[in-house]
């Protein structure tokens, strides 16, 4: 098309992620400070990134050299795949491979590209060789990313916490995306299929193009029937009360309750934002849920509970009541003397004291 090696398809995908760029562009410009907005921003450049290289590489009427070409289509093909697990990870929240993170499998498969493709391609410019050499690499960690990561977001769909349709919309175009970018490496080593890989590997972006749509338009209702729910209070002109929709309410609080019975407040820092993302609500929103409702700001309810929790353990851990200060404070993400402050605010007692009191009894 145009002259050049781009199919047509690919060259339809392309336009259609240029608008969704622009669009997206726009979404961000409006909320700068919304991080999961930015991320998704990021991967449709990646994905534009690889159709553009797919597209128009090889192609002999380049002034470039073969072995540049095929590294920039490659490298295309790379940057879309790790990027788009890093993203499923992030947002989903999900460590799935433990310490060896997906930065790890890319500097893996980097190094295998450069070793077994791009040095092998410029003794002997043969692509079959290369190809043989170092697809089997990207083969072998998609196969270990599709399982690993496709069973973290299994588990989320089955989840039952997560009654909205809407999260299990996303999980599932999560899901397919996941899928459609493993078979990259598996097109690859089977051909040169230009249409078929561009619009297999695409499929499932386009579904969760879809999805984070009606997330927008959602989040733009539930904001809409909110903010007329607003009543300033009469007797003070520096605070008010936002009366939320009892629907809303209910799901969000079975969702803490589901959070506190788990004791999922021990795994990792726990902040407003990531935990209204996870409830698939808007973080003014969980706030003020939290405060109506447990009586307290947010800091202060999963303080609450990491103290309350530790109170626990001694009472009924033999073994936890020989641990120190210090270490009690490691395990739950506190500094020593956060945790003798927090720890006095709430009981009014030392921890050293209380400490002293359960070892004696």
């Amino acid at each position: 098309m145009f002259n050049t090696e781009m199919h047509l398809i690919t060259f339809v995908i392309l336009v259609f992620q240029v608008l969704v760029l622009f669009a997206q562009s726009l979404f961000v410009w409006a909320r700068p400070n919304d991080i999961h907005r930015k991320r998704f921003l990021i991967l449709i450049i990646t994905y534009i990134v690889h159709n553009l290289f797919a597209g128009l590489f090889p192609d002999p009427d380049i002034p470039v050299s073969f072995l540049i070409q095929y590294s920039l289509t490659y490298g295309g093909g790379m940057l879309v795949a790790f990027y788009f697990f890093y993203y499923i990870t992030i947002e989903f929240q999900i460590k799935p491979l433990g310490s060896f993170g997906v930065k790890s499998f890319l500097l893996v498969v980097m190094s295998s590209f450069i070793l077994l493709f791009m040095i092998p391609f410029y003794l002997y410019e043969s692509l079959e060789i290369s190809k043989k050499l170092f697809l089997g690499v990207p083969l072998t960690i998609a196969a270990i990313l599709l399982y690993k990561i496709g069973k973290a977001l299994i588990t989320l769909y089955k989840n039952r916490s997560q009654k909205s349709k809407l999260y299990k919309y996303k999980v599932i175009s999560a899901y397919a995306g996941l899928l459609t970018i493993t078979l990259m490496p598996v097109i690859n080593a089977t051909g040169d299929y230009q249409s078929i890989q561009q619009s297999v590997v695409n499929f499932g972006f386009f579904l969760m193009m879809i999805v984070y749509i009606v997330e927008l338009i959602t989040q733009a209702q539930q904001e809409a029937i909110i903010l007329s729910q607003i009543k300033f209070s009469a007797n003070t002109t520096t605070t008010y009360e936002m009366q939320i929709a009892t629907e809303l309410t209910e799901d969000i609080l079975e969702k803490l309750q589901h959070f506190e019975q788990k004791r999922e407040y021990l795994k990792g820092k726990i902040t407003l934002n990531n935990l209204a993302k996870r409830f698939d609500t808007n973080p003014k929103y969980l706030s003020q849920i939290i405060n109506a409702n447990k009586g307290k700001p947010f800091k202060q309810y999963i303080s609450d509970l990491k103290l309350d929790y530790i109170k626990y353990r001694l009472e009924t851990d033999i073994k936890y009541r020989q641990y120190t200060i210090t270490a009690i404070a490691q395990e739950l993400g506190y500094t020593p003397g956060a945790l003798t402050k927090a720890f006095y605010k709430k009981e009014q007692v030392k921890l050293t004291e209380y400490l002293k009191k359960v070892r004696d009894n």
